[in-house]
């Protein structure tokens, strides 16, 4: 594991500063938000499943259709490596949206929930995820450190092997092109927590909550959040990052504010790390 930077504990050691200091003194959400504003989204298991493999089949197509059109020696380059993952982002993210959106227009009184994104409240709405967010931080920063101590501790035993860097990770600190770094980072901060929030907190998120107990309805909305992003090191922070994303849908009843959360907790990463590696040049 790389070793952190001082730059970059002493930004987390703000943030965590700043969190306490919420819960020190019992600090509270916005007005707006402070309770139910409006009931969550309810939709049965057959349409849950239905929409989950619609998109899991269109996404197969889509991005199927589009790599044929990619040479195999594309890839073999640094430079193309970063194309192909502009590709594979967006195609993933936008085929989502199109079928979240496209879901909401075929199936209105079961998916119309999906769209459209009312734009009312958004100033409200974010500074209602950046109060979550700044609240919740020292408790991600805490489970970060202690699961990446953890994973640590076992690969010295050889008990488990780490695992590298995901490849967009790796590709967004060693990219060249301001064009493609900006492509990365929007795809990141700005179509990932659109199309994730939708999939994770309004439509599944909600359907477990009205079958089971919210705390369950919490916890295995996490698990399945962390499980779908495939990566060990990042595990247990994102179990419960996405916990608090449902706490926050819940709590808010309305989307935008998980969206800014998980748009501010992207780009923070996306901080860090160009923070660690540029020091480390």
């Amino acid at each position: 594991m790389q070793e952190t930077s001082g730059p970059v504990v002493l930004y987390a050691l703000i943030i965590m500063f700043l969190g306490i200091a919420l819960w020190a003194n019992s600090i509270k959400a916005p007005a707006k938000y402070s309770s139910h504003a409006t009931p969550l989204p309810k939709l049965n298991g057959f349409d849950l499943i239905l929409f989950l493999l619609s998109i899991y089949g269109t996404v197969f197509i889509v991005q199927s259709i589009i790599f044929q059109f990619i040479p195999p020696d594309f890839t073999s380059t640094d430079r193309g490596k970063v194309i192909s993952a502009v590709i594979s982002l967006f195609s993933l993210q936008g085929t989502i949206l199109f079928v979240c959106f496209a879901s909401s227009k075929l199936y209105p009184q079961s998916m119309g929930f999906l769209f459209p994104i009312s734009l009312k409240n958004t100033i409200p709405a974010f500074k209602t995820a950046f109060f979550y967010f700044i609240k919740f931080s020292p408790i991600v920063i805490v489970v970060s450190y202690i699961w990446g101590a953890a994973l640590l501790y076992a690969s010295k035993k050889g008990l488990i092997t780490l695992p590298e860097r995901q490849m967009i990770v790796e590709l967004f600190l060693n990219t060249d092109s301001t064009l493609l770094l900006c492509l990365l980072v929007i795809a990141t901060s700005i179509l990932a927590p659109i199309a994730e929030e939708l999939v994770f907190r309004k439509v599944l998120f909600s359907f477990l909550q009205q079958e089971l107990r919210f705390p369950l309805a919490l916890i295995i909305n996490g698990i399945l959040f962390s499980l779908i992003h495939q990566n060990l090191m990042s595990f247990l922070p994102l179990c419960f990052l996405g916990s608090f994303l449902g706490f926050v849908y819940a709590k808010s009843s309305d989307i935008k504010v998980s969206i800014f959360y998980h748009s501010l907790f992207n780009i923070q990463t996306l901080f860090l790390l160009w923070l660690g590696n540029d020091l480390m040049r």
